[in-house]
């Protein structure tokens, strides 16, 4: 299974488009950096998804976020260790776009 991932896990990337229907779920992934201490968090997140969960399975964070408003969306994820002051800048960030339509495809 080496350079496999899971059905439905697809790594977060430095910038990632992802399309998903109201009312459905999606999931994002990310390596911590467990070693060091780092673990990656949510730091924006828009009023049109809604955090429903988060788990890490190893080394493996998985973000479940719930489509709750159609349109544009854009989730902020940063690599921190969380005992760290919050001035002191994440050691990588991502951005993940969401396009969120309507059951109808719009």
């Amino acid at each position: 299974m080496i350079g496999q991932r899971p059905d439905g896990q697809e790594p977060v990337e430095p910038a990632q488009s992802r399309t998903v229907a109201a009312g459905d779920m999606l999931e994002l992934t990310a390596d911590d950096l467990v070693s060091g201490g780092y673990r990656w968090v949510v730091v924006d997140l828009p009023a049109g998804l809604v955090l429903a969960g988060d788990d890490a399975v190893g080394a493996r964070r998985t973000f479940r976020l719930r489509a709750v408003t159609p349109g544009s969306h854009e989730v902020r994820l940063a690599l921190v260790r969380p005992w760290e002051p919050a001035e002191i800048p994440p050691a990588a960030t991502r951005l993940v776009r969401v396009e969120v339509v309507t059951g109808d495809g719009s």
